[in-house]
């Protein structure tokens, strides 16, 4: 089981709300910034990060209350806005003025947001992989359901925060949750299901509260009824057979913006960066250099 790469320099950046931020930095050249899902820190980005860092500046970052990054004082302070302007914080800290920002899962409405935001013009592209543009849990595994579920899941765990944390911790990284896993988003074909450990193992060590004041915020949160001022080239790229964030949510979004290109991964599921790594690296420097993203393409 590999690991991503590691970075060249790190360092923690103050959020928007006072709260320390971890990043880091790989490569030289145009930026592109990974802009990771709920409660992840990298793992699906291991196969994209090495490649693009040979030739581009490939910024990382852990958002509040994920990863290395901090919990903010008030979990209401964990919302895809702030995710956003804490992105361009750390653009400012390693003194790059524009990049092409990448989104997978809840990334997706992170990067659209920021495209869509006040400092939109340092935004120069986007990828979008396994994503929706708002509102995740009305279509999560094809159902309202979850919708209709987490309001009570949340109540609980506000009413007994330390039998849930305790609960969280010792179930979310157990091989009960692996095999979970991959009986309901994997493709074993594709990608074997020991790449989730990474995933489950750090998820285990966030606060299940913030991770719950996360998802409340994503689940109402919502660009799609902006995307037709999304200006800048775009990549959506689907999974065939995601459940997370079904196929014809990222086709709705693609139609939504004007010139985006729609790109599918057969047979995969939302961890399709993971299951299909070189032939996704191949359609993003395709894109890269159709677009005049490709440093290649770029003058000097």
């Amino acid at each position: 089981m590999s690991r991503p790469p590691r970075f060249d320099d790190e360092r923690f950046v103050t959020s928007g709300v006072g709260t320390p931020l971890w990043t880091g930095i790989a490569g030289s050249g145009p930026a592109v910034v990974l802009c990771d899902g709920l409660g992840c820190d990298g793992y699906v980005w291991k196969h994209i990060l090495a490649d693009l860092r040979r030739d581009h500046t490939v910024v990382r970052l852990h958002y509040r209350g994920h990863g290395r990054s901090a919990v903010p004082r008030e979990l209401r302070e964990m919302s895809v806005e702030g995710l956003a302007e804490d992105l361009f914080l750390v653009l400012d800290a390693w003194s790059i003025e524009s990049a092409m920002v990448a989104g997978h899962s809840m990334g997706v409405q992170v990067i659209l947001e920021a495209a869509l935001g006040e400092q939109s013009d340092r935004i120069n592209g986007l990828l979008a992989l396994c994503g929706a543009p708002g509102r995740p849990l009305d279509t999560f595994k094809n159902t309202s359901m979850s919708a209709r579920i987490f309001p009570r899941i949340r109540a609980l765990a506000h009413r007994y925060p330390d039998l849930f944390r305790r609960i969280w911790r010792r179930m979310v990284p157990s091989e009960a949750a692996l095999t979970l896993a991959h009986w309901f988003e994997i493709n074993n074909a594709l990608v074997h299901v020991e790449e989730l450990r990474p995933y489950l193992e750090e998820l285990s060590t966030m606060d299940p509260l913030a991770f719950l004041a996360m998802l409340d915020d994503a689940s109402r949160h919502s660009t799609e009824e902006r995307l037709d001022a999304v200006d800048v080239p775009t990549l959506v790229v689907a999974a065939e057979h995601d459940t997370f964030t079904p196929m014809h949510r990222s086709e709705t979004m693609a139609e939504a913006i004007d010139g985006a290109e729609l790109f599918v991964l057969p047979q995969a599921t939302h961890t399709g960066p993971l299951e299909w790594p070189e032939l996704l690296n191949l359609r993003i420097r395709r894109f890269l250099r159709d677009r005049g993203l490709d440093p290649a393409c770029l003058p000097g």
